[in-house]
């Protein structure tokens, strides 16, 4: 009896802080996962890109929860920034492609600009230069619709 209490016990303590993550509010877990955003970026500042994927993996569940679309692509897209620092150029090829589709849905053609030139340039680093061509002409496309002469 005193071992099931024991173990019952343990289990309510591991699940407590679980639970009470769930109550969170929706403006309070969104400010949570900001606040986990601008962690990774400071880390990422730091070159510290390990400790910059933990923070933005931990925002991209808050994001994906709460169905901030904006909020997972950014993340995303931080991921990529950070897996192609560590040379993990699949892993950030895919992050920026994910970020990509979403940026598509939301029809935000300066993020998709954006994205299109991450995963090209990791094309390159992957030796994939016609995929890469792709990207940068669908790229220069979007640029010139916007009529920015700059870009």
């Amino acid at each position: 009896m005193k071992k099931a209490m024991i173990i019952f016990l343990v289990a309510i303590f591991a699940i407590l802080p679980f639970r009470a993550g769930l109550c969170r509010s929706k403006p309070e877990a969104f400010n949570e996962g900001f606040k986990l955003y601008q962690q990774g970026q400071d880390a990422s500042q730091y070159g510290m890109y390990e400790a910059a994927i933990a923070y933005f993996k931990k925002s991209l569940r808050i994001n994906r929860k709460l169905q901030v679309l904006r909020g997972v692509s950014a993340n995303l897209n931080e991921l990529g920034m950070a897996y192609d620092s560590l040379g993990l150029y699949d892993k950030s090829l895919a992050s920026y492609e994910e970020a990509l589709r979403i940026d598509r849905k939301l029809n935000n053609p300066g993020d998709i600009a954006i994205g299109l030139t991450n995963a090209a340039g990791v094309c390159e680093s992957l030796g994939q230069y016609d995929r890469a061509l792709k990207y940068y002409n669908e790229v220069l496309e979007i640029r010139r619709k916007l009529d920015v002469p700059q870009d």
